[in-house]
């Protein structure tokens, strides 16, 4: 009994070990565990309640709910020919414990959520991001609207494989070809010369909280934050196609490890939330008088922890390119 004890607490250690990153699966295990060890407790719980009944009828259902001595008492004692009644009472409430406080991971709050979001999983957003990369510097949007919504709402093997399996091959995706980046490059300069009569004069650091996406879920806009009034805040949003090619490849890689289930500030945008392990320096005109910025322009990403401080705002010397 005691051999079968630790082999089950030392393998739910080994499964915490193994999918520590994985709170997903970790759970179903741990449910998977849990209701077999409760299942085989009960049943020989129910055995042993029903040969204490039919040998003393003092005992009544009471005590098989209250007096628990009194209905193991008869088993214990014509051991060893009950010992498999009592292990498998031992082994199932052992399964059932270990399950719950060791591996874990079950989402105990998922049946009291009436509107559930779907579940986005780190690694089919990257690879939504990157197909639709690629797609749209060939010149086919549409189709990449398809493709990357189909993975990210069905949320097959293969789109697990091509995200998280394959994270490589998509950032590759995203980078395209030679040609693409060309074609990414003069439309960013097009857009720098529309933008010429409303030049930014200030810059600051944000963090992203949020990547908003369209109707096939195809990420189009990264949603900052930052302490404009004291607390953290949304200040404002950057498209997707704003962003240079090479600072949208590094934040994907940051951001498809960080997705949570609820934004870290009180908003009534809909997203998909992230923690804020990406920073960004922003160029902006003013502050509404909501503290959202005005005319948020990215200008490169940062290399820091932790949410930054809206004093580090500066006034830019010249107009941004």
């Amino acid at each position: 009994m005691l051999t079968g004890i630790v082999r089950l607490a030392a393998g739910s250690v080994a499964i915490r070990l193994s999918f520590s990153e994985d709170e997903g699966l970790r759970g179903m295990i741990a449910l998977i565990q849990a209701g077999a060890g409760l299942i085989s407790a009960l049943t020989a719980h129910g055995i042993a309640s029903y040969h204490a009944l039919k040998d003393n009828r003092r005992l009544n259902l009471n005590d098989v709910m209250l007096s628990w001595f009194s209905i193991w008492q008869p088993t214990i004692t014509q051991l060893p020919k009950t010992a498999k009644r009592i292990l498998a009472v031992a082994w199932g409430a052992t399964a059932f414990l270990t399950a719950v406080t060791i591996i874990g991971g079950i989402d105990y709050s998922a049946p009291l959520r009436v509107h559930q979001q779907p579940d986005v999983k780190p690694g089919n957003l990257i690879g939504a991001v990157g197909n639709a990369a690629k797609q749209q510097n060939a010149g086919d949007i549409s189709q990449s609207m398809e493709e990357a919504g189909n993975n990210l709402a069905e949320g097959t093997e293969d789109t697990v494989a091509e995200g998280a399996g394959s994270m490589k091959q998509a950032l590759n995706e995203l980078g395209g070809t030679e040609e693409s980046l060309q074609e990414i490059g003069n439309g960013a300069e097009e857009q720098a010369k529309n933008a010429e009569e409303i030049l930014p004069v200030y810059t600051t650091q944000c963090v992203v909280y949020g990547v908003e996406v369209d109707a096939k879920r195809i990420p189009v806009a990264l949603l900052i934050a930052a302490r404009t009034t004291g607390k953290l805040q949304h200040v404002g949003r950057i498209e997707r196609k704003d962003i240079p090619h090479r600072d949208f490849q590094y934040m994907g890689l940051k951001l498809q490890k960080a997705v949570v289930r609820d934004p870290i500030l009180s908003t009534s945008r809909k997203a998909i939330w992230v923690k804020p392990v990406v920073s960004c320096r922003v160029a902006f005109n003013g502050l509404d008088d909501n503290g959202e910025l005005k005319n948020p322009k990215f200008e490169a990403s940062v290399l820091s922890e932790g949410l930054p401080d809206f004093k580090q705002t500066t006034k830019l010397k010249e107009p941004a390119e």
